[in-house]
């Protein structure tokens, strides 16, 4: 069914119910490595763990005789996202909302969980059309929860470079909710701007243009979108993390209220594909008798599945194909001594014959791509910093004597030289004895000189208080026979 960068994919039935299967095999060359081998076993449980039907159904997993890891998953019958984007482009809101709105319902399952998927892309959501109509999101590969957390060394990067969050780049580990609806956001971008936000010619410098170009809004590239929904995808891909939203079943109750679902051509494209596979699959073959499921899985290293491409030069005319010369009649002889001649004469022409097409093969053979670009683990990437511009200020005081402080520190020096990065400001203190201590604000903002006068003590006139003078008090004569109050006229 399909090929990745672990392993390959393979269409299978359950002869024991007459279920169709898909049964997920890791490649021989990969499945020595155990943190590769770590990672497809966490794969099948995160399924189970989140337990969604917005979740691929793994119905069983074990390994072939060889010692291949596999996995039986639901038999899914549609088309990705990637190839329906691929056919029908730019996604309308009602489109966008269809396909991610379940997405989003099946991460909020998963965050709750504790799992982060953490390679969230069209290539990974599958929409369903039979038996109903459904989205499933797909590939738990390098999903992070539990004791996953110890399989990705700290400041690697892991995902797929057009739809990673900064932190992701960056390798950090602390990993939430947040980097994945980053992912959402710039899968959102994508369906409806009609190409990412960041994309180049390597993975190296799609990760460059990620941590340093600057974010063109999706209004930019599609003024007739509604400006709610902008301003949603905007959000989900801010590059400072803090500034994302958290909640995925809030984001999917504001993306359905913003533009509500339109499905109805993107499953009706997936139903073609559906009709399409199931036209173009041959009938399963019985199980055999004398084995069993373990004898009877086919090998990844021994066996690769064909895609479109190698199927139509297998079965069509080969421009490459070399006829033989005819051989010239051999002179009959005694058997014995005839015999090793023609033997020998053919096996040269033959082997002739076979390096001419080997040669000529490798000379014209074009390179078949693979089905889609395989997961890449790409190394960190580290943010281009330029420094600040380093401003001196001269600050010279008068009187001589003043001294000034800065940053807590008395500084012994008149003028002092003071070097700050461009647009600093700071706050110092002039002293003098003698003179009245002033505190002002130097801003850095070009290279300068600055001269500060402090103020002599005498020259400040001081606040005279006039003292509170109280009426004399008119005393009473002792003389006075009649002890009259001389203060009270009607006495």
């Amino acid at each position: 069914m399909g090929t990745g960068g672990v392993g390959a994919v393979y269409a299978a039935t359950n002869t024991a119910v007459g279920r169709r299967v898909a049964i997920k095999f890791l490649g021989a060359d990969v499945a020595e490595r155990e943190d590769v081998k770590k990672r497809f076993e966490l794969e099948a449980r995160a399924a189970a763990v989140i337990d969604h039907p917005g979740i691929v159904d793994v119905l069983d997993m074990g390994e072939t005789e060889n010692g291949e890891p596999f996995i039986v998953m639901e038999h899914l019958q549609g088309a990705t996202l990637r190839s329906v984007f691929k056919a029908l482009g730019p996604f309308s809101p009602g489109q966008a909302t269809a396909a991610m709105a379940p997405v989003l319902d099946a991460l909020g399952a998963a965050h709750r969980a504790g799992v982060i998927h953490r390679d969230i892309k069209p290539a990974n959501i599958f929409l369903c059309a039979k038996p109903s109509a459904s989205v499933k999101l797909l590939d738990f590969g390098i999903s992070r929860f539990g004791e996953s957390a110890g399989l990705t060394l700290t400041g690697t990067a892991v995902g797929t470079p057009r739809y990673m969050a900064p932190e992701q780049v960056l390798g950090e580990p602390d990993l939430g909710p947040e980097t994945d609806l980053y992912s959402v956001g710039a899968t959102l971008y994508h369906l409806l701007s009609g190409k990412p936000m960041h994309d180049a010619d390597s993975d190296m410098a799609t990760l460059a243009k990620l941590l340093t170009a600057p974010y063109l809004p999706l209004k930019n590239r599609r003024p007739e979108l509604p400006d709610t929904l902008c301003e949603l995808v905007d959000s989900l891909m801010a590059r400072d993390r803090a500034l994302r939203p958290k909640d995925a079943d809030a984001v999917a109750r504001n993306l359905r209220k913003i533009a509500p679902e339109e499905g109805a051509a993107l499953f009706a494209f997936a139903t073609r594909a559906a009709d399409d596979e199931a036209k173009g699959t041959p009938a399963p073959a019985s199980a055999s008798k004398a084995g069993g499921p373990r004898s009877s899985a086919p090998s990844v290293s021994r066996r690769a599945p064909v895609d479109a491409a190698t199927k139509e030069l297998a079965t069509g005319p080969n421009p490459l194909a070399v006829t033989a010369p005819d051989l010239p009649p051999v002179a009959e002889a005694p058997r014995r001594s005839s015999a090793p001649l023609i033997v020998g004469g053919l096996v040269v022409a033959l082997l002739a014959v076979v390096a001419g097409v080997v040669v000529l093969m490798r000379a014209q053979a074009p390179e078949l791509p693979p089905p889609w670009p395989p997961r890449v683990e790409v190394p960190v990437v580290a943010p281009v910093v330029v420094a600040p511009k380093s401003i001196s200020l001269s600050v010279e005081l008068e009187p001589s004597s003043a001294r000034l402080t800065a940053d807590g520190e008395k500084l012994e020096c008149n003028p002092c030289v003071l070097e700050r990065p461009e647009g600093t400001r700071l706050t110092v203190q002039a002293e003098a004895p003698g003179f009245m201590s002033g505190q002002f604000q130097l801003l850095f903002d070009a290279n300068r000189s600055q001269r500060v006068t402090l103020t002599p003590v005498e020259l400040v006139a001081p606040t005279v208080v006039a003292p509170k003078v109280e009426p004399p008090v008119k005393k009473v004569k002792k003389n006075n026979p009649l002890n009259l109050d001389e203060r009270n006229p009607y006495q």
